[in-house]
This record gives structure tokens, sequence and C-alpha cells, in this order.
């Protein structure tokens, strides 16, 4: 048996829309190419590239439409992350485009969501010792993964992002309030970024991130992780009584542009599998987010 890490989620082609430097704001000006992506391929890289832990496997599994299939599939593999998912017909495709405030992103076409005996025959001869399940959009990913995944024996996240999204006017993705309890049985952590928990936890720009992050803990009853994007991030536990029990990490200092895609995937990551080598939350956070 092989000890894992294991990602869940659909491994995309993603359409980048970037200002060009010195050329103006006008549409016509901007820098576009196509590269793979999702959780399963951001997160799959870090965590094969940081490991300490040699012995120890990073799995993904998850859809992949022909394109993904052929320039995807062999990075991950030739970075270590073993695949274990499956050919889609149609392909998982976003164009991410990048304004000042914000990634915007507009979902072109969905890929076939993962099936319960997919996911049975890719877990077979493994030992997962943390998983996280990231959707992309609602149904992507099999609805009781994370039970399966617990049954296993693994520390198991989620990244709410996918849970919460819903294709808005002409495919533009928007971030929409669900009842997030049942889709998390079996998940110990989530994660959200700043404005997902302001949607999610019904936040006015006033609000008070500790007392709205213990409230949720509570309900999920899963450590909950909110992003803050460079400024660091914050973890509730689910026995946490008051805002003086919540964590705050500070985040790492950046000069200049950065691109962040994947922060998020990379983040939810690394705090489950320290969580599954025995770190406490704190630590597990403060590692994942340095």
């Amino acid at each position: 048996m092989t000890h894992a890490t294991i990602l869940i989620g659909p491994l995309t082609r993603d359409f980048i829309r970037w200002p060009g430097k010195g050329l103006g704001r006008a549409p016509e000006s901007w820098v576009q190419w196509s590269q793979p992506g999702g959780a399963v391929w951001h997160a799959g890289l870090a965590l094969v590239l940081t490991s300490d832990q040699p012995d120890a496997g990073v799995f993904a599994i998850g859809t992949a439409g022909a394109w993904a299939g052929r320039n995807g599939i062999p990075g991950l593999v030739a970075t270590g992350v073993g695949w274990r998912g499956v050919e889609s017909a149609t392909e998982t495709a976003f164009v991410n485009r990048y304004d000042a405030d914000r990634r915007r992103q507009t979902l072109l076409s969905a890929g076939e969501p993962l099936t319960r005996e997919a996911l049975a025959r890719a877990l077979a001869g493994l030992a997962p010792a943390a998983a996280v399940v990231s959707p992309l959009m609602p149904g992507d990913t099999l609805a009781g993964a994370g039970a399966m995944l617990s049954a296993a024996g693994a520390f198991v996240a989620a990244d709410a992002q996918g849970f919460l999204r819903v294709p808005g006017s002409q495919g533009q993705i928007e971030t929409r309030r669900v009842d997030l309890r049942e889709a998390l049985v079996g998940v110990r952590a989530v994660k959200f970024s700043e404005r997902e928990f302001r949607v999610y936890a019904g936040l006015g720009r006033g609000s008070e991130w500790r007392v709205a992050a213990v409230e949720a803990a509570r309900e999920l009853r899963a450590e909950v992780i909110v992003s803050l994007g460079a400024g660091g991030a914050l973890v509730a536990l689910p026995g946490g009584a008051s805002p003086g029990d919540v964590v705050d990490v500070a985040g790492p200092s950046l000069r200049g542009e950065a691109d962040t895609t994947g922060a998020g995937d990379i983040l939810i990551a690394m705090y489950a599998r320290g969580r599954s080598q025995g770190l406490g939350a704190a630590a597990a956070l403060d590692r994942a987010v340095g």
C-alpha cells in the first residue's frame, strides 16, 4: 500500500487573458494563451516539489478532456504526480481574465463528472493519508467523496469554491450562498477565499471575521480556513467558543505583480498534508501560508 496525498478534481484547460504591459487596457492589447489548470494541477506540482517525504506519493484523481490529457497529464507525471483519472468526452475549460482588482472567470465548457466506480478504482492500492476534494463547479466531483476518503483513513479537506459557484450572465462565474453541510460530510477542513466566505456567511464589509468563522466552523463541524490572499489566512476550529479561538497567520511579503492563480489550491493541500502528518491547525496553516 502506498501512503499518499490524494487530490480530487478536474484537470482543466485555462485560457488566460492578461493586460499587456505598456499596451494600454484595450481588450485587443491583452496577452492571451492557454495552459493546464485546476487544483490537481497547481496543488499536485506544489506538493511534489515541496515534499519532505520522498516515499509518500501524490496522486491526482479526476477527469481530463483531450486537450488536458495531451498537455496536462504528461507534465504531472513527469514531475512525479501519479495520474489516476479518467478521460472525459468534453473539456472543462475556463477563460481567466485578470483585471486590476480580481480574477474574473467564464465557463466555456464542463467536463463529465467523476463517478463512484472511477474513484473506487483509482483508490485501489492506496492508503490515503490526506485528501483534498476540489470541485470547480457543483457536481463535477462525486457527492460523498469526502465520506469515502474519510472511511479510508484520510484527513479530508475541501475547497468551498466549486460548491458555491454558478454560471451567471454569458457564462461568467458567480458565487452563491448555499448550505454546505451535506456536501462536506466526512470533511475535516474547508477553505474559502475572502470573497467566497463573505458570500457564504452573509458578511457585510464591516462584519467581524472571527465571529463568523467560529460560527461557520461550529455549523460545518470542520476547521474553517479563510484565505486573505497576500494578507495570509485564518483558521477557526469546530470546538471554538469565541473569536479569541481563531488563529491568524500573516502572508509572505510580495513584490511587484504576482499571478496568484492556484494559491488557494496549494494552501488547502499543504494544510491537509500537514494535518495528516500530525501538525496542529496553527502549525499546519503557518507552513501552508509560508
